[in-house]
């Protein structure tokens, strides 16, 4: 079983067949180590990013979207859709993180998109730094009730992930990348979907 639940929120998280894996690993090296095709980051961050670079045109994402498709497709069955779907892709890029940096407390909700995933493509001392918050703990402080009450409850969540692993998530969760604190990059691939219904994915156009 790989859908987590809390609060009462979910995601999956799955490693990538090594046969793919390795595939992306051909794909990717030796440049994806590059610094040149990366820029810094637009956002309160200080992490190294492809996202919207010139770097980012040169990268085979069509290629990698479909080295993570089985594993795409297992998540989606064991969601069982409702409707018949269809899962759109948006956009693709890699971040690399240094020794000390780090990415914001941030979310991926924007227009035609509704999930994200992450692959863990190089994650130095097993930890993949990634975690997610959970927010709903604001409107219990606002409601007054924590002046009253103590309420237990973890804030931040650490996915079980590693190396060549893929996790999938809806884009509004918040999250971030806590700092690399090894002489080894982090490199991680991130991803935007939009899951449609069969019948209006005609109407949104792939970007990667």
């Amino acid at each position: 079983m790989t859908i987590e639940m809390f609060c009462p929120q979910w995601y999956y998280v799955e490693t990538v067949p090594v046969e793919y894996q390795q595939q992306i690993e051909k794909l990717f090296e030796p440049h994806i180590r590059d610094e040149s095709i990366y820029k810094e980051s637009p956002w309160d961050c200080n992490c190294l990013t492809t996202f919207q670079s010139e770097g980012n045109l040169t990268l085979p994402w069509n290629d990698w979207l479909e080295c993570c498709r089985s594993t795409l497709d297992k998540m989606i069955d064991e969601m069982q859709p409702k409707i018949d779907i269809e899962v759109v892709p948006q956009e693709a890029w890699a971040n690399l993180y240094n020794k000390g940096m780090h990415q914001e407390y941030h979310t991926h909700e924007l227009p035609f998109c509704n999930l994200s995933m992450c692959y863990f493509y190089d994650v130095p001392d097993g930890d993949p730094l990634f975690r997610f918050v959970y927010n709903g703990h604001d409107h219990y402080k606002k409601s007054g009730l924590s002046e009253a009450f103590d309420m237990p409850i973890q804030t931040r969540i650490i996915p079980k992930a590693s190396k060549g692993d893929l996790i999938i998530f809806p884009s509004h969760y918040p999250h971030f990348v806590a700092p690399n604190v090894s002489e080894t990059p982090r490199i991680t691939f991130s991803g935007n979907l939009y899951v449609v219904p069969n019948d209006k994915a005609s109407q949104v156009t792939p970007k990667p």
